[in-house]
C-alpha cells in the first residue's frame, strides 16, 4: 500500500512539474504590439509577392512574425519581421530544387547516347 502511494505522489509530482514548464513557456512568448495584416504588409514592401504562411514566433528572446513569400522573382522567401514595431529584420530565400530529377534525366540520357 505504501508502494502505491509512492507511485501516485511521483505521478502527481511529475504531472505538476511538466504543468508548470508550460506555463513558463507560454508566458515568455510576448504578445505582439503589431497585428499579423500589419507584418504582412512590412514583409510585402520588402520582398514583393503573396503571402502564402505568417506565423508568430519567439527568437533569442523577442516576437517576431515569419511570413514566407512567393516572391515575383519566382522564388521562396522568408521575411523576419519584428513583432514590437514592424520593422523587417531580415530574410532568406530558399532555393527551390527544381532541377535534382532532370540532372539525373540528362546523365541517363548521355549513357544511352554511348
Amino acid at each position: 500500500m505504501d508502494r502505491k502511494k509512492l507511485v501516485i505522489g511521483a505521478v502527481a509530482v511529475a504531472v505538476l512539474a511538466l504543468g508548470g514548464g508550460v506555463a513558463i513557456a507560454a508566458q515568455q512568448q510576448e504578445e505582439p504590439k503589431i497585428d499579423r495584416a500589419a507584418a504582412e504588409k512590412a514583409a510585402l514592401g520588402a520582398v514583393p509577392g503573396e503571402v502564402k504562411d505568417t506565423e508568430l514566433e519567439n527568437e533569442g528572446g523577442s516576437t517576431i512574425y515569419e511570413v514566407e513569400i512567393a516572391g515575383k522573382d519566382g522564388k521562396l522567401h522568408e521575411v523576419a519581421v519584428d513583432a514590437d514595431n514592424g520593422q523587417v529584420l531580415g530574410q532568406e530565400t530558399e532555393e527551390e530544387e527544381l532541377f535534382g530529377e532532370d540532372n539525373g534525366s540528362e546523365d541517363e540520357g548521355s549513357e544511352d547516347a554511348d
